[in-house]
């Protein structure tokens, strides 16, 4: 039953590397200007489906089973940390990571309007 286990936290891990690589990706607009973009698109749209649908189905399956393993067993505890308490705190990570990007980019964007706003008023 450990073998089922950990290819579970294998995918998990490969799909944990695959999100920070996409969100990567798509921070560079011009990853679509070049010959080859028609099947660059389909990769990243393959790529953002697994991030966005896989990644939190197969986080919460994993969850649950290694809660089980848990009950039943011993805690179980990959490179040196308790794998429940190491997934917690890389979603946690995420999160608070993009809620900064989101924090930052709507700041930008009042700054901005702000700016129109003053520049608007100069003019009547």
């Amino acid at each position: 039953m450990l073998n089922p286990l950990l290819e579970s936290i294998g995918k998990w891990q490969t799909l944990i590397e695959e999100r920070v690589e996409y969100n990567q990706l798509i921070k560079d607009p011009s990853r679509l200007l070049s010959r080859r973009s028609g099947k660059a698109l389909a990769q990243e749209l393959k790529m953002a489906k697994r991030v966005t649908k896989i990644l939190p189905k197969l986080a919460a399956k994993l969850k649950q089973r290694l809660q089980k393993w848990e009950k039943e067993n011993d805690e179980l505890w990959v490179d040196g940390k308790h794998f429940v308490d190491h997934m917690a705190h890389v979603e946690e990570e995420y999160n608070k990571e993009n809620e900064a990007k989101k924090t930052k980019k709507k700041a930008e964007r009042e700054k901005k309007m702000k700016a129109r706003r003053g520049i608007i008023i100069l003019f009547q």
